[in-house]
């Protein structure tokens, strides 16, 4: 089972394909976004950043809301994961498992960091 990543988090926090559609459009565009799909996108995104991908821990969120309880599950997932690679005779390093999302992180900030106060095009 791999990581969802910020568009799969959205999907399993239900939010429409139609949302979804107009960031992308806005992206491809350089539009700038509605200021309340930017507020809640904000909010989906710290979400995201504090719970991650893993789809337990993402279960454990939406089904509780609770961040103690979202920590607890990505605390068993990683000491488990070293453990296996431990087994495995192989030493593991944190930045190894966050590293290929931190790029995507970036990313999705970027769509992110601008709100609309205008309909002009960002630079």
């Amino acid at each position: 089972m791999t990581a969802m990543d910020f568009e799969e988090f959205l999907w399993a926090k239900w939010i429409n394909e139609e949302t979804l559609n107009y960031l992308y459009d806005c992206f491809k565009t350089k539009n700038r976004i509605n200021d309340a799909v930017h507020i809640a996108m904000l909010k989906y995104f710290k979400e995201y950043i504090c719970v991650g991908g893993m789809p337990a821990v993402v279960d454990v969120f939406l089904k509780t809301n609770d961040y103690k309880m979202v920590r607890s599950e990505q605390r068993d997932i990683l000491e488990g994961y070293k453990r296996r690679k431990k087994e495995q005779g192989q030493n593991l390093s944190c930045s190894l498992i966050l590293a290929p999302h931190f790029l995507q992180y970036i990313f999705f900030f970027s769509l992110f960091f601008f709100p609309s106060n205008s309909t002009k095009k960002l630079p």
